[in-house]
């Protein structure tokens, strides 16, 4: 089996439309670096015989097919009928024409309803044209966890949380895809053990709801880490030091219920760190920082604070909670509470997974 990647881009693509003097938005990208300009996500499988199974038909699908140099495609398998996923849906019409015939359109009993509801043309009955002046697909309904047979392929499928709905995911031998994924269950991950490559969504560095696996298991306690919280008086030089160590900035916020500023920087291979820096008036840092800039917490996510805490207290840890929980804005609203440990020090708990943030 061969594999190329068409596109691996968020849903606009990067760079996003807009930015300065309209040459686009790339957000924490380097426009200097070829490799980030991005199309929509999509791949192309060959089987042994060099049939081709397209996965998806991104808006981009026509550049895309022709910058990979792909002569023909054989069958489509749709993931989901998002936007992003399929509005290259018309440009099928000139793969009808290289192969001649119809192409089998493969899906999820939603996906192709939904794909029917808004692409009609393109599922009714061919006619035998000498030509094809619109795209022909034949619906080729598939459920969660079937064997896909076709371009000599074997894909086994498997469910996929996006959040919202669900997405098809599937392996093939060793290689395995995951586009538009948060979370997986037990079935999925026991059809992807052992798997030698796995293209997985990755769509930032921070937590999101419908995007990005989290593939960061439970710890001890039933916690798992998400930062380090460093207390400063103004950010400029923490910011200054953590850009130098190859951190990227991530949200940034004012947090009125603590009266302090609170910016999420991010790095791929080191913990985050939330830089923490008083407003105007007292804040629940000022003795802190009146001895210096310090690391003085460790967050974690839990799902249940109440057992991680008396998993602390069964493994002979005293542990002092610091007040309830509250809303914290950094976060979208998910609590947090504090709790000092006796001979540790601060923890900070998301109660939850963090949700994004528009501010």
């Amino acid at each position: 089996m061969n594999i190329t990647i068409l596109g691996c881009g968020g849903s606009a693509g990067v760079p996003q439309i807009g930015g300065v003097n309209g040459t686009g938005d790339w957000g924490a990208c380097d426009p200097n670096e070829p490799r980030n300009r991005r199309t929509r996500s999509s791949i192309v499988l060959q089987g042994q015989g060099g049939e081709r199974l397209l996965i998806d038909s991104s808006p981009d699908m026509r550049a895309q097919l022709l910058a990979c140099a792909i002569p023909r495609v054989d069958a489509i398998l749709f993931t989901h009928a998002h936007a992003d996923h399929v509005l290259g849906i018309d440009d099928v019409r000139i793969l009808n024409r290289i192969a001649k015939r119809p192409l089998d359109a493969f899906a999820e009993a939603r996906t192709l309803t939904e794909l029917d509801r808004r692409f009609d043309y393109a599922f009714k009955e061919w006619t035998t044209q000498p030509n094809f002046f619109r795209p022909v697909l034949v619906k080729k309904p598939i459920s969660y966890g079937d064997i896909v047979e076709t371009c000599g392929l074997r894909l086994q499928t498997f469910e996929q949380d996006h959040g919202y709905l669900s997405t098809i995911g599937f392996r093939d031998g060793g290689f395995a895809y995951s586009t538009d994924v948060a979370t997986l269950d037990d079935t999925a991950m026991a059809i992807l053990a052992g798997v030698d490559t796995w293209v997985v969504d990755c769509f930032q560095r921070g937590k999101h709801t419908t995007h990005g696996l989290a593939v960061n298991p439970p710890l001890a306690y039933g916690l798992r880490f998400h930062h380090l919280g460093l207390a400063v008086p103004a950010p400029e030089q923490a910011f200054r030091f953590l850009q130098t160590l190859g951190y990227t900035p991530g949200v940034q916020t004012f947090d009125p219920l603590q009266n302090v500023n609170l910016a999420m920087r991010h790095h791929a291979a080191m913990p985050d760190v939330e830089v923490i820096w008083p407003g105007d008036g007292p804040s629940p840092i000022d003795q802190m920082i009146k001895r210096g800039n310090m690391i003085y917490h460790m967050c974690f996510e839990t799902d249940d604070a109440e057992a991680s805490i008396a998993a602390f207290e069964a493994d002979g840890l005293r542990v002092f909670s610091l007040g309830a929980s509250k809303p914290a804005r950094l976060f979208g609203g998910v609590p947090v509470s504090f709790h000092r440990i006796d001979g540790v020090g601060l923890i900070e708990f998301i109660h939850g997974q963090p949700l994004p943030v528009d501010v």
